[in-house]
């Protein structure tokens, strides 16, 4: 089971160096779809599951739609910057300290963002595993704190193609993963005021009020919910580090 790529190649070079200014992001449902979140996630939420088609159920909001081009994103490059931002973001949550990314060179960090800019996440997460090391910790990178996996999780209420007006909610936080499984770290990762979900099955499905959810995801594929977080985290986190599981709740 492959690493999830930051952005899709093939896609990417629809939307190279143009998107809508900063102020009006894309959004899919309600969330709002900033540049550090893989392409991959996008798809997850916003595609019906098999054997339903596409296409995704996608909305670009501008504030002017120019007739010869898209809006170009102010700066040099703010895709690298979230990039970045996002992987410092993963080494403080999973080691307590991003300085293993903050005192690597610049041209290291180019070379990371460069290799998940172009879909190589192998050489994203060698490079990163690296930095990670040299900064003492981090998630894969060897300390005690490396039990603890940075999670991004996704709720959708109603989500799915077919321009259903779904409600995400999003949360982004550290959850132990030593000697637990993902599905534990799914509920860890849930808001504080959530109530009424669970793991059944033997801890291979989750429920909602009893009922089983419509689905959980992560990379396009269903989320082993009964394997360990840890292992997880190492076959399926994004370049930027982060574990991004979505959890469908219903169809429109």
């Amino acid at each position: 089971m492959g690493r999830c790529a930051g952005r899709d190649p093939n896609q990417k070079r629809r939307f190279d160096g143009s998107s809508p200014p900063a102020s009006h992001p894309p959004h899919v449902h309600t969330l709002h779809l900033f540049s550090h979140i893989p392409l991959g996630v996008l798809a997850d939420l916003a595609s019906l599951p098999p054997p339903h088609p596409h296409p995704w159920s996608l909305t670009v909001h501008f504030r002017a739609f120019p007739s010869d081009a898209l809006i170009r994103w102010p700066g040099p490059d703010p895709g690298r910057s979230a990039f970045v931002n996002s992987l410092k973001e993963a080494a403080c949550a999973a080691a307590g300290s991003a300085a293993g990314i903050l005192s690597a060179p610049v041209p290291d960090r180019d070379a990371v963002w460069a290799a998940a800019d172009r879909g190589d996440a192998d050489a994203a997460w060698t490079a990163t595993s690296a930095m990670l090391a040299e900064g003492g910790g981090g998630a894969g990178g060897g300390s005690d704190r490396a039990a603890c996996v940075p999670v991004r999780l996704f709720v959708c209420f109603g989500c799915g193609g077919g321009g259903g007006g779904g409600k995400v909610t999003y949360t982004s936080r550290p959850v132990p993963g030593a000697g637990r499984t993902l599905g534990e770290a799914v509920l860890d990762a849930l808001p504080r005021d959530a109530a009424g979900w669970a793991l059944a099955g033997g801890g291979s499905s989750l429920t909602l009020g009893g009922a089983p959810v419509a689905g959980v995801l992560s990379c396009g594929v269903p989320a082993p919910l009964g394997a360990p977080a840890a292992w997880a985290h190492a076959a399926l986190a994004a370049p930027d580090r982060f574990l991004y599981v979505v959890v469908r709740v219903g169809t429109p």
